[in-house]
């Protein structure tokens, strides 16, 4: 890895916006976040005991979260070493003993068959052209009732031509805009069961927020040690993308959706339930909610 007082101004230029993490050291998020990760936590019923594999670990959010949270042995897998590295010095300050990180190809993962008892595998199912490979490689790894937590994100408006090619751009990867119909058939195996599904929203973030955000980051200690025009660059570079991102987002939505392999012969569901906001009493008398 170059040294960050080495990284010229061209360098900052060339690098996608998964490398600028590593450098910055950002907390990269899966879809949702902490939410997302307490969600699929519970979902999957995990345990002190169980074993998870988070494919994409990238600074180690969702790995970290569930080892402090749960307890259980956790494996992060990434192909960048610089966000690998701030993973790693991530799990060191918080004393996590029970947490590794490794450098890996989600596509060529060296584990043994039914290894793990939860793999999540994030937004990473959207940045491939056929994640139907990738999808099987990753039930391999699972145990016998093990589950596969995906959160994929899709469009829900279409989006300017421009604004996919340069998100594309960013992250190095050739898009193809997927919508949510679309996006989630690519991900219904024959051989797996939906336990859980739910659709999500992105809100919208100002200007304001997005600087004030930039600032935070870019204000750590361990950048001072960048040349004044690399940091310039820097700057610049980071604030585009988050610009670019929050533009982007604002075009998305995103499902957490649980599969688990083998399918059961219940009878479908006929009498399913909806969730009631607090404070919503629909059609009860005026005499019923004056009790409640």
């Amino acid at each position: 890895m170059m040294a960050l007082s080495d990284l010229t101004p061209d360098d900052i230029n060339r690098m996608s916006y998964n490398e600028l993490i590593g450098i910055v050291r950002e907390t990269n998020r899966p879809p949702g976040g902490r939410r997302s990760v307490h969600e699929i936590a519970a979902r999957c019923f995990l345990r002190p005991e169980s074993r998870v594999l988070d494919v994409g670990t990238s600074t180690g959010f969702t790995a970290i979260e569930l080892a402090r949270t749960v307890g259980c042995e956790i494996v992060g897998v990434d192909i960048n070493e610089e966000s690998l590295e701030e993973a790693r010095r991530r799990a060191r300050r918080l004393g996590l003993s029970r947490i590794s990180f490794i450098r890996g190809d989600a596509h060529d993962l060296a584990f043994e068959d039914r290894s793990f008892d939860l793999v999540i595998a994030g937004n990473l199912v959207s940045l491939v052209p056929d994640p139907s490979e990738l999808l099987s490689q990753l039930v391999r790894l699972l145990s016998a009732n093990g589950c596969l937590a995906l959160t994929p994100m899709y469009y829900i408006q279409a989006p300017p031509v421009d604004l996919v090619a340069d998100v594309g751009k960013a992250i190095k990867v050739e898009l193809a805009p997927r919508f949510r119909a679309e996006a989630l058939r690519t991900l219904r195996l024959p051989d797996c069961e939906v336990v859980y599904s739910a659709d999500f929203e992105f809100e919208e973030v100002t200007e304001d927020r997005i600087a004030d955000f930039c600032q935070q980051i870019l204000s750590r200690s361990h950048l001072e040690s960048l040349l004044p025009r690399s940091r310039d660059a820097l700057r610049e570079v980071y604030l585009s993308y988050m610009k670019l991102f929050a533009r982007n987002l604002s075009h998305m939505g995103f499902t957490i959706l649980i599969l688990r392999p083998g399918t059961t012969s219940d009878d479908p569901e006929l009498f399913s339930a909806v969730a009631i906001p607090a404070g919503v009493t629909r059609n009860l008398p005026r005499e019923m909610v004056a009790k409640l």
